[in-house]
């Protein structure tokens, strides 16, 4: 990730959140349930766990990292979602939500400390090294903004519920979009095309023109030779 892509990613998570409040003024219905604001999050969050998983099986070596985030994302993603109001089968709605969604993602955080616990040392040298500097800061720059959410999901300032509530989905929808950043830098080199290999002349099945030897130098006489 580059530091113009970070700086792009950062104005855009804040224009588009500074938009939607613009916006809340006439429309203040999509800062409800699973309204507007909470799908458009869920939506990020959603993508940064498909595209995670990408990576998780195309970056071999950061597999480690994209599994994590492939992980962090499934985890804010449910979090986010109400499986239960989208008559799906009853046991995906069991997974995803209530008891059943906290022992699967309990089972999956085991088994990635299990395998980063395999070479402790060597997945923290490369987790350091691949989130400094712009990856860790759009990563930790989305988590600042659900944490700021977080006060005004507990009606901790003296406002009104609707507007509290419109100040959490805002806070959160701008961390989701930061944190969709991630994953998105990092599959782009994935996509670029490959450049074209480059042809020699002497891997070329072609006729050469004979040069007279009296124009040849000197060590090139002797190759003729």
């Amino acid at each position: 990730m580059t530091r113009t892509y970070a700086l792009v990613a950062l104005a855009a998570a804040l224009l588009s959140g500074l938009g939607l409040f613009w916006a809340a003024g006439s429309m203040p219905q999509i800062a409800e349930e699973n309204a507007l604001l909470e799908s458009s999050q869920a939506l990020c969050l959603g993508a940064s766990a498909l595209v995670a998983a990408i990576l998780a099986l195309k970056d071999r070596p950061h597999r480690f990292i994209w599994a994590f985030y492939l992980l962090f994302s499934l985890s804010m993603f449910l979090r986010e979602v109400d499986v239960e109001d989208f008559g799906l089968p009853t046991l995906l709605i069991v997974l995803g939500s209530g008891l059943g969604r906290n022992i699967l993602l309990a089972v999956c955080w085991l088994g990635l400390l299990a395998w980063f616990l395999r070479d402790p040392r060597a997945r923290s040298t490369g987790l350091l090294r691949f989130l400094w500097p712009w990856y860790g800061i759009i990563f930790c720059a989305g988590c600042l903004f659900y944490a700021a959410g977080l006060p005004f999901d507990k009606q901790c300032f003296p406002l009104q519920k609707q507007a509290s509530r419109l100040m959490e989905e805002l806070l959160e929808f701008a961390g989701a979009l930061l944190l969709l950043q991630v994953p998105l830098a990092g599959i782009l080199p994935l996509l670029r095309p490959s450049a074209p290999a480059t042809v020699q002349l002497r891997d070329l099945d072609v006729e050469r023109p004979e040069i007279p030897e009296e124009e040849l130098d000197p060590e090139e006489r002797r190759r003729a030779v």
